[in-house]
């Protein structure tokens, strides 16, 4: 009678660890898959966001070069224009410099912790 209770709760252990194993592995499937998702999420915003500061750059250079021009043609010295035209760009370059923080850092900072903030909440 011993024994066969012994043999008993061995058995009920033994059934009991694979329950808790398999709910572990599936736990961490899904945790690998949860991961997974936010990162796709975070490198397609960031190939979005590439893609817009890409052009908006490509945008910005042929507008200072196009009135770099139209400033050399007008005085006829193409020198003026292009010293007035990277004259344009040091105070460009002063406010993205001094305004990454409100520009860039805190934007992106606080986009971030919604998107990771709504995750959480769907689950």
């Amino acid at each position: 009678m011993g024994e066969k209770l012994l043999d008993h709760i061995a058995e009920d252990i033994g059934e009991n660890y694979v329950y808790v194993k398999t709910i572990v592995e599936n736990r961490f499937k899904l945790l690998k898959l949860d991961l997974l998702e936010s990162v796709s999420k975070m490198a397609g915003y960031l190939l979005v966001s590439a893609l817009i500061a890409f052009f908006f750059s490509i945008s910005l250079i042929g507008l200072i070069v196009a009135s770099s021009w139209y400033i050399g043609t007008s005085y006829n010295s193409p020198i003026t224009g292009i010293i007035i035209g990277f004259a344009a760009l040091i105070p460009i370059g002063i406010l993205i410099f001094v305004g990454r923080h409100f520009f860039f850092y805190r934007p992106i900072a606080k986009f971030l912790l919604q998107r990771f903030s709504e995750d959480e909440a769907e689950k």
